[in-house]
């Protein structure tokens, strides 16, 4: 039993226990909605292929600036203040989700949205303070567990209420997720804590001059990663490149090539989910027993004939199958890249090689504007070439990658 609660002493921190909170609350919702999102787009607000591609193109561009300004403000600024406010914000902007009349007002929201996520930076900064070196694998993967036992039932609902009702549905689900975005900012801005001293508050006189110094040290903690941070950035943009091309268009690849019904989408969603949120706790043991280059090597591997995987399923348990092993992966790789950039990576530079990772990966954007016309041409294309990427990416990790002898704390 002491054991056990020493394993877990990390969620006895205040912030972490804030996060995790209001970080399941936001989930639940979302869970019901996200895996139809590019069906409700072209069905429900007269959007095309094309269109998605530009929505969420657009939102990975605007959030390469966002994420500069957040970077900048969690390491010289403070990380609470930009938390409470930029939460808020952007939760206000699902109202005008739910409620928009076609896809062109649904995309400034979602660009909105993006923009307002400069918070994020200072969050997972916060985040990863409130947690020991030696603890960050299972920090992190217990973290996203949580998140996963809350969202193992959302797509089998988001499936069964648009199987029932239509694409209204959808709409009703993002009604939800507004109500449910304003209580967990609400939690956030009352019981979150600075992890920083004392900063500095911007001026709107002192704007220009914070926006110019925001661009400059973002530039600096970029020149200053090592080479395994390097590698670890090249694997994230290379990695959402293929993520673009392919997440997007899954379910009208399901529902066009395959057969599946909507309804059985959703459980595939659902399945998937639930076996991730079961390893997710062994995974972050996983991690930290076995090392995080060896986990982020094997899952990388693994993932290069998962998406050609996809291409040759012709029924419900195939395509889960093959979405099974890919969440797997995820499940294993995501703790152990969060945890060995943490380690490389000293407290005080934390907030802004936080940012830049999220810039840089963000900068594979371009794949995801072109994602729409790719796929009208050919249906298979995305998901070849995004195994080659993920071969790329192997490679890379093989020859770069190497965990440091003494983390940072």
């Amino acid at each position: 039993m002491h054991k056990l609660k020493s394993t877990f002493a990390f969620m006895k921190k205040r912030n972490y226990l804030v996060l995790l909170t209001s970080g399941v609350i936001w989930m639940f919702p979302h869970s019901i909605a996200d895996s139809f999102m590019s069906l409700y787009i072209t069905e429900e607000l007269g959007g095309t292929y094309f269109t998605i591609g530009l929505i969420f193109g657009g939102s990975m561009a605007i959030s390469i600036i966002s994420y500069i300004l957040g970077g900048y403000i969690a390491d010289y600024y403070g990380r609470y203040k930009i938390v409470a406010v930029g939460s808020f914000l952007t939760g206000s902007m699902v109202l005008v989700l739910a409620i928009a009349p076609d896809w062109r007002l649904f995309m400034l929201a979602t660009w909105a949205q993006a923009f307002f996520n400069m918070f994020v930076p200072a969050q997972s900064a916060i985040l990863a303070d409130s947690i020991l070196p030696e603890k960050r694998g299972m920090g992190f993967a217990t973290f996203f567990t949580f998140f996963g036992i809350v969202s193992i039932p959302g797509p089998s609902i988001g499936g069964y209420l648009l199987q029932k009702h239509g694409l209204i549905a959808l709409r009703w689900a993002l009604f939800l997720t507004f109500i449910f975005e304003m209580i967990c900012s609400t939690i956030k801005a009352l019981f979150l804590k600075e992890t920083l001293p004392e900063r500095e508050a911007v001026t709107r006189k002192g704007l220009g001059k914070f926006s110019i110094e925001a661009f400059r040290e973002t530039y600096y903690a970029i020149m200053w990663m090592p080479t395994s941070l390097v590698a670890i950035i090249s694997l994230a943009i290379l990695g959402n490149i293929a993520g673009f091309l392919t997440s997007p268009y899954m379910i009208f690849y399901a529902l066009n090539q395959i057969g599946l019904t909507v309804y059985e989408w959703g459980l595939i969603g659902t399945i998937v989910t639930a076996v991730g949120t079961i390893i997710g706790i062994p995974s972050g043991w996983i991690v930290d027993k076995l090392g995080k280059r060896k986990i982020i090597l094997s899952t990388v591997l693994s993932s290069t004939t998962l998406y050609i995987g996809f291409l040759y399923c012709r029924n419900f348990l195939q395509a889960m199958i093959v979405l099974i092993i890919l969440t797997v992966c995820g499940m294993l790789s995501f703790p152990a890249t969060l945890a060995l950039q943490a380690d490389l990576t000293p407290r005080e530079k934390r907030g802004r090689i936080e940012a830049a990772f999220e810039i840089l990966s963000r900068f594979a954007f371009p794949a995801s504007l072109f994602s729409g016309i790719v796929y009208g041409i050919s249906y298979s294309l995305p998901f070849y070439v995004s195994s080659a990427l993920m071969f790329v990416s192997f490679m890379m990790a093989l020859a770069m990658i190497k965990e440091p002898e003494k983390p940072e704390i």
